[in-house]
């Protein structure tokens, strides 16, 4: 790294001169002009000061909750620096040292889910959430097992289906650079890259671990994944709610419809949600005309057209620990739709994560973003769940063998059916 620094001396300096300065600058107004006051006094690299205060800015116009303080936040800021970033940076490159200020300020805020992106990282966030980017064509979620992901879904066709990656799957390690040491957003980052390269992705299978090589390709992501069994049932399996979402679910609709579904399950487990506009657009062709999708702080969500109003089929949802923001409001609405008395509908599995907060992202000139929550939103009901999660009408834990929830969803609903 270059100009590196002593960081024991300058964390020591740090901390005394915030003490002395706090007496003097108490009632400073703006923090970005707090933070940077003290960050020059500790002899910190130059940085954008106006961008920091572009932060700050958007914080107090649309952040859900009241800002800490300009006094709490600045040594917290300050020290943040110092600890995770300055020994780990180029303190020459100003649009380093900025991005690691920032970053120390979102962090201090309190809002787990705001996230500061740089230009590169807002320009792969955008073509992740459109549904199409290039990768070897996996969907990986959290894993309950420590430094490693879960391969959640294997698309056909791509590099990883063809290296033979299998659903399941718990990725450790990318050209080498384990998940432990580099960390999740890192780990993606590897993996990711340019059409028609290769990345060696490092897997455990049970006691196994297998390093294989796998083509990146262009990926258009399969956010809904549908069938129809023997007793025409449907099952409609939706992982997230991308830009592509709505048009898969509404080809998933029409199948259903052609083959004489009599009801239809739908599988939000492991979706952590996504866009609320696909949300929107999702529910609306299942829910009944006139009805409210959802409500937040500043107004209804808009109308929005239906080309499919009549599968109101016997409903079964499944959900779990890991169904989280849209996604449970998926289930609310659905669960809501039953109360009201449009359809019959049965929630199964587990509680979900538990939230009902929006988020919406800011970009900068520079191609950088600001994303931060911004409302609650609330499903028809108006009963937020936010900390809270949705407990399912009946409740199954998975087991190490087969798929005891999805059972359990096929048994629900035939009593729905026979109902």
């Amino acid at each position: 790294m270059k100009n590196k620094s002593n960081a024991a001396v300058r964390i020591f300096a740090a901390f005394i001169l915030i003490s002395l300065s706090l007496l003097t600058l108490s009632g400073c107004a703006i923090t970005g002009d707090f933070v940077a006051s003290h960050l020059e006094e500790c002899d910190v690299p130059p940085f954008k000061h106006s961008k920091l205060k572009s932060v700050e800015v958007l914080y107090r116009d649309y952040y859900l909750k009241d800002l800490p303080s300009a006094e709490e936040l600045a040594p917290k800021v300050a020290a943040l620096y110092f600890e995770k970033y300055h020994e780990i940076i180029d303190t020459g490159n100003k649009s380093e040292v900025t991005d690691a200020i920032i970053n120390a300020y979102v962090s201090v805020i309190g809002d787990k889910y705001s996230y500061y992106r740089t230009a590169d990282e807002h320009r792969e966030y955008d073509a992740t959430m459109s549904g199409t980017y290039f990768g070897i064509g996996v969907l990986v979620v959290h894993s309950d097992e420590p430094e490693t992901v879960t391969v959640e879904d294997v698309y056909e066709g791509g590099g990883a289906h063809e290296a033979g990656i299998k659903r399941g799957d718990l990725i450790i390690a990318a050209n080498g650079k384990k998940l432990a040491d580099v960390g999740y957003d890192a780990l993606i980052e590897e993996i990711r890259g340019g059409d028609k390269t290769t990345v060696l992705v490092t897997v455990k299978r049970g006691s196994e671990e297998l390093t294989v090589s796998c083509e990146r390709r262009k990926v258009t992501e399969q956010t809904v994944r549908y069938s129809i069994n023997e007793e025409k049932i449907g099952y409609i399996k939706i992982s997230s709610f991308k830009s592509n979402t709505p048009k898969q679910f509404k080809e998933a609709l029409e199948y259903l419809d052609d083959n004489g579904a009599v009801a239809i399950i739908y599988d939000l487990r492991g979706n952590g949600g996504g866009y609320l506009d696909a949300l929107v657009d999702v529910v609306s062709c299942i829910s009944p005309l006139g009805t409210t999708i959802a409500t937040f702080s500043d107004g209804e969500m808009p109308e929005v057209d239906r080309t499919i109003e009549h599968l109101y089929l016997p409903t079964v949802v499944l959900c779990n620990d890991r169904t989280a923001s849209a996604a449970e409001l998926f289930c609310a609405c659905m669960r809501d739709f039953e109360k009201l008395g449009h359809f019959d509908v049965t929630l199964v599995g587990e509680k979900t994560y538990g939230k009902g907060v929006m988020q919406r992202t800011y970009p900068f000139t520079d191609g950088s973003s600001l994303t931060i929550t911004i409302a609650y939103y609330n499903p028809p009901s108006g009963e937020n769940y936010d900390s809270v999660g949705i407990t399912p009408d009946v409740t199954v834990e998975m087991t190490a063998d087969g798929d005891a929830q999805l059972d359990a969803a096929y048994r629900e609903v035939n009593k729905l059916i026979n109902k």
